[in-house]
């Protein structure tokens, strides 16, 4: 099987050439219908890259592939990369590289129950979530760069408490609030609340859409938001009792077994203490912000 060298500039150039498109959201990149160069570079990526490196002085590659949500499942993925790590384990040459899997714990336990290697070949770093300090830093560093000023009241308070220490949440809103800055360049608490509305609407359609598609009940939705109204990342079944209506009471229990089954909520502490709570806080900080009663603004 003859292997594609992309080792020099020339052939790197001709390798982009056959790119036909980027996905972003999908993590990934379609090559011009070239099966074969596809099947190959998958095949042969050990070898492919001992002969990248060769070429480095003191250099090495750092592979960080974002967002492998859609992978946590795929069986085929874990027994390829179970592959490729072997490969470079125990090949003669040292190859400097470095592969970072960036996800939610879930989805890398997830990929561990798929094969058992994954907990041995990768060290679990758990990234704790922002302080609010940071998170105004950004907003502030970010805006006044651009020549807008925060309102003297709840505006910069709201950015920073639904962002929920979170970077992709803080990122969304920021870029919402930006699309809603009227002429006189300054930053109201009307303006952050829509942005933080409009950031909800984006991260539903990119994050949890097809989550939410699956719920089909408006009780169960509303159940939710209650819970981000709130602040019950985490909860305790009697606890939430207190909040429902009679008619969300009713379907409580069918509830809980719905959002385990979809991955949204699990279930803590020990077995059968009624404890529960969202698997991530990118759910639950979605729900929060879709707590907000858009009459009050």
């Amino acid at each position: 099987m003859k292997l594609i060298r992309l080792t020099t500039l020339k052939n790197f150039v001709g390798f982009l050439k056959r790119i036909n498109d980027i996905k972003i959201a999908g993590n990934g990149f379609s090559l011009d219908k070239q099966e074969s160069l596809i099947y190959d570079i998958k095949s042969n990526f050990s070898q492919l890259l001992i002969e990248i490196c060769q070429n480095f002085e003191n250099k090495g590659i750092f592979f960080i592939i974002d967002d492998i949500n859609g992978l946590s499942d795929n069986i085929e993925f874990t027994n390829w990369y179970k592959s490729l790590f072997e490969s470079i384990q125990f090949n003669e040459y040292h190859i400097p590289a470095v592969f970072a899997l960036i996800s939610y714990p879930k989805e890398f336990e997830n990929l561990c129950l798929i094969n058992e290697s994954f907990s041995r070949i990768f060290k679990l770093i758990e990234i704790d979530k922002l302080e609010d300090e940071e998170i105004e830093e950004f907003f502030k560093y970010t805006f006044e760069n651009m020549g807008y000023a925060f309102k003297e009241d709840k505006s910069l308070e709201t950015m920073i408490y639904y962002s929920w220490g979170m970077p992709l949440i803080m990122q969304q809103i920021g870029e919402s609030v930006l699309w809603n800055i009227q002429e006189e360049a300054l930053i109201t608490e009307k303006i952050a609340i829509k942005g933080v509305l409009d950031a909800s609407i984006e991260l539903g359609n990119k994050q949890i859409k097809a989550k939410l598609n699956k719920i089909r009940s408006e009780h169960y939705e509303d159940i939710l938001i209650k819970l981000g109204k709130n602040g019950l990342m985490e909860f305790k079944k009697s606890e939430v009792n207190n909040i429902l209506n009679d008619s969300e009471k009713k379907v409580f229990n069918r509830f809980l077994q719905r959002v385990k089954e979809l991955n949204i909520i699990e279930s803590i502490g020990r077995e059968n203490s009624g404890e529960y709570a969202f698997v991530n806080r990118l759910y639950f900080a979605y729900f929060l912000i879709r707590s907000i009663d858009e009459k009050d603004n």
